[in-house]
């Protein structure tokens, strides 16, 4: 009987037993059903709170861009695009030192008869969608990712420019969120390499210092080695893309490498970190931050980030000083040093403040080129265009200073309807084709004034404005009177305009 009894209590105990632990179970799964509901809603709301910057964000970069005069390099890619096909663009590009693939961009929306007045619409529209890529993607808090955003380089030369700039933004965005699975996506990620260096000369140290890693690993462990090998290959078919554009660039455009700019090193590249800020202050400031970094780098042992920033930085800054410097090309060392502070699994709060101060350290310039735009006119080529279209007849030959000037004209006139000519060599043109133009840049006629307006089939000359009182020489052999000058303040050099016309 005690028995009985005792087998009845042992499986009355093991029921109980079974009972709280299925309870807790319920209670575990219920636990767990709760931190992913608060997740998901934790991650609606970041999703909802990305999507009211990003459109915040949006109305800021299209009204700023709303009000953005295009002008002669502007003008210049579009031309080459719009009136060649995709073959002509590449021979063209020897002349450009700009590698084909925004060049293609751009031809499409020709081929889609985009005016050229709405142009601005491509670099909004590749800014926004790399920039909704950063707010998915970034580790960062919000304030941290405005600051990126609003920077110089990213807002202004990456919206509202049209030129390769956003486009290359767009790229490293999309790179630098799926790079660490790099070999599990190889094609795509040999893609992207390829697309970038065809983007713009400059991010070859950044995109050479990526496949120089990607040997050392192919090197050091069999792993990955089909991927590398198919990744590296598209690479090196890029590379081979490169020298068939630029194969004849320096017999043509006359640039060369000069090593005894070295010695001039800071004060040349002082334009890639501050653009037309000219802050000497704000420039030891940039520099000091970057040394931090990189020190903070080595002492995170981050290894291949300090390589891809240093071949990176280092390759855009000795081609500014040896061969070429462009404040229009500054965004391309934040775009490269972005891609390295996006590579961290774990994020503290030293990085960030780095992060902050780096990218900070622009906004006056942000400020600075948004106060410009609405103040000044970056260009006055459409109102020139404009007066063209009213004023001259068609047919008429308008001989011109500087071909770079009125090919920003000619993007807004009617094609084929009036006569552009060079004065120093009488050809006629659409776009600048460099080569001799080059050459010849530094003697121009203009300033030899008793040969000047010699141009017996001469209906019009369109000069810069800061070349009028050159331009006013009297003389009645020449008959000629002024008809159109630029009156508002120009933000960009060289965009204001005269016009004389044959009385």
């Amino acid at each position: 009987m005690a028995s009985k009894s005792k087998k009845k209590s042992n499986s009355q105990k093991k029921r109980n037993s079974q009972k709280k632990l299925k309870t807790n179970k319920e209670r575990e799964l219920e636990r767990e059903r709760r931190r992913q509901e608060i997740k998901l809603y934790e991650e609606k709301k970041r999703k909802k709170l990305n999507l009211l910057t990003l459109v915040g964000y949006a109305i800021i970069l299209i009204i700023v861009a709303s009000h953005h005069e295009l002008w002669r390099d502007e003008a210049q890619s579009w031309l080459i695009s719009k009136n060649l096909g995709f073959i002509k663009i590449i021979s063209q590009l020897k002349y450009e030192g700009h590698p084909f693939l925004w060049y293609f961009l751009l031809r499409v929306f020709a081929i889609f008869k985009l005016k050229y007045k709405y142009i601005i619409v491509i670099p909004v529209m590749l800014n926004l969608i790399a920039t909704y890529v950063l707010l998915d993607k970034s580790k960062y808090n919000r304030f941290v990712n405005l600051v990126i955003m609003f920077s110089s380089g990213i807002f202004f030369y990456c919206g509202i420019i049209t030129r390769s700039y956003a486009l290359a933004y767009l790229l490293v965005v999309l790179l630098m969120f799926m790079y660490k699975d790099r070999y599990q996506k190889s094609v795509y990620y040999g893609l992207l390499l390829f697309m970038i260096m065809n983007t713009h000369i400059l991010l070859l140290g950044f995109v050479g210092s990526l496949v120089l890693i990607d040997i050392y690993e192919f090197i050091k462990n069999k792993y990955n080695r089909r991927s590398i090998i198919i990744s590296t290959s598209m690479v090196l078919v890029g590379l081979v893309t490169l020298v068939g554009q630029f194969c004849n660039t320096v017999s043509s455009t006359g640039k060369t490498i000069h090593f005894e700019y070295l010695s001039e090193i800071f004060s040349k590249t002082n334009l890639l970190f501050m653009p037309t800020i000219n802050s000497n202050f704000l420039y030891v400031i940039t520099l000091f931050i970057l040394a931090v970094f990189v020190i903070y780098l080595v002492y995170k042992k981050e290894y291949k980030n300090l390589f891809i920033l240093l071949c990176g930085v280092m390759f855009q800054i000795l081609f500014a000083t040896m061969i070429y410097n462009s404040m229009n090309a500054a965004c391309l060392i934040y775009i490269n040093i972005l891609f390295v502070i996006m590579q961290f699994d774990e994020v503290d709060k030293f990085i960030m403040i780095l992060v902050v101060i780096f990218f900070g350290a622009t906004l006056y310039g942000t400020c600075l080129f948004v106060d410009n735009d609405y103040r000044f006119l970056f260009s006055d080529s459409e109102n020139v265009a404009k007066y063209i279209k009213k004023n001259v007849d068609k047919g008429s030959k308008i001989y011109c200073e500087l071909l770079d000037y009125c090919a920003a004209i000619n993007a807004h006139l009617p094609e084929n309807k009036y006569h552009f000519i060079d004065y120093n060599s009488g050809k006629e043109y659409t776009y600048t084709e460099y080569g001799d133009y080059l050459k010849i840049l530094n003697d121009q006629t203009i300033y030899k004034t008793y040969e000047f307006f010699n141009k017996e089939d001469m209906d019009y000359y369109i000069g810069s404005i800061n070349n009028k009182e050159i331009l006013e020489y009297k003389d009645d052999v020449y008959n000629y009177e002024l008809v159109y000058e630029t009156t508002m303040p120009v933000f960009y050099s060289g965009e204001g305009y005269v016009v004389y016309k044959r009385k």
